[in-house]
């Protein structure tokens, strides 16, 4: 519990602040890594299984190591606790941005709308009209809640940032090979699993918080879980 002011520091940062566009991102550099490991697999044909699971394992031993290492410095290390902690959330931005999409919705200015919500969706937008719009951007506000906010909060509470950019790393894998493609099916299999398993409880941590959240802004509720369970079972991830 001793943490605990450090962590709402990082929380409120993040909330205040956001990503800050100039400045260097730790997960910029764990992408560059992984970039690096994807063309070391093409040039020596270890697009399998067991390369994968290395580099991931790798990658986010290192990172977590790193960051730990950081945090443990005498003098500066709480400064750097709160730093990877506050780099760590995305909350911020996310709420900037999908508030930003909604206006424009409100508006009926669906050129604009489009713009917005094409820079939180990995879909094409280019032909949804106003409702598929608003249907990708709750979707989109959903699963960035739990990859952007939920569970690296889950982890920092439960381990600091050590734990923290060790789920990053992780999570950051998942985002660039976790396809199921000819090209990352197999390379990208232990990254998307490994995310799997770690953001298991964080995204039933906030589909509870959502059905919560949808009784402070009068949404009826009875049902609603049902329709959330229902709907949880035709996702390919758990």
């Amino acid at each position: 519990m001793t943490d605990l002011p450090w962590l709402l520091l990082a929380v409120a940062l993040d909330l205040l602040v956001g990503d800050p566009r100039r400045l260097p991102h730790p997960v910029r550099g764990i992408g560059w890594l992984y970039d690096r490991l994807d063309a070391l697999a093409d040039r020596n044909g270890w697009r399998g299984r067991v390369f994968g699971a290395l580099a991931v394992v790798l990658v986010a031993a290192g990172c977590g190591g790193l960051v730990g290492l950081a945090c443990a410095l005498p003098w500066v290390g709480r400064v750097f606790w709160v730093y990877f902690a506050f780099a760590g959330l995305a909350l911020g931005d996310l709420l900037a941005e999908s508030r930003r999409a909604a206006r424009f919705l409100d508006k009926r200015e669906l050129e604009s709308a489009r713009q917005a919500v094409s820079g939180l969706v990995s879909r094409e937008v280019a032909d949804l009209d106003a409702d598929g719009l608003s249907r990708a951007l709750a979707e989109s506000v959903a699963e960035n809640a739990n990859d952007g906010f939920i569970a690296p909060l889950f982890y920092l509470a439960l381990g600091g940032p050590f734990l923290l950019w060790i789920y990053k790393a992780v999570s950051t894998a998942d985002s660039m090979w976790g396809y199921r493609t000819p090209r990352y099916e197999r390379l990208g299999w232990f990254g998307a699993r490994a995310d799997d398993v770690l953001a298991y409880v964080p995204a039933r941590l906030t589909a509870v918080a959502m059905w919560l959240a949808g009784g402070l802004f009068g949404i009826r509720r009875r049902g609603l879980w049902v329709k959330i369970s229902r709907d949880a079972r035709k996702s390919a991830s758990p």
